[in-house]
């Protein structure tokens, strides 16, 4: 189950609520996480280079990288 904090960063933890785990941290809004269908990997929207692009990190927060790169 994901949520999104007020400072708009990304978690996931347990369906029971516990286990609680910050995936992003930093002062763009990432959101719109999405599970690949195996459970690896987890995509969502970010802000980072001034327009929402579509990044991709694994399940554990790790190996984050950008897919999509609009241009202005």
């Amino acid at each position: 189950e994901f949520r999104v904090s007020a400072g708009m960063e990304l978690y996931v933890m347990g369906s029971d609520g516990r286990n609680r785990r910050q995936l992003t941290q930093n002062e763009v809004y990432d959101s719109a996480p999405h599970w690949s269908p195996e459970g690896t990997k987890i995509a969502f929207a970010s802000r980072r280079t001034g327009n929402y692009e579509i990044h991709i990190m694994d399940a554990n927060g790790e190996n984050e990288r950008q897919l999509t790169f609009s241009q202005k």
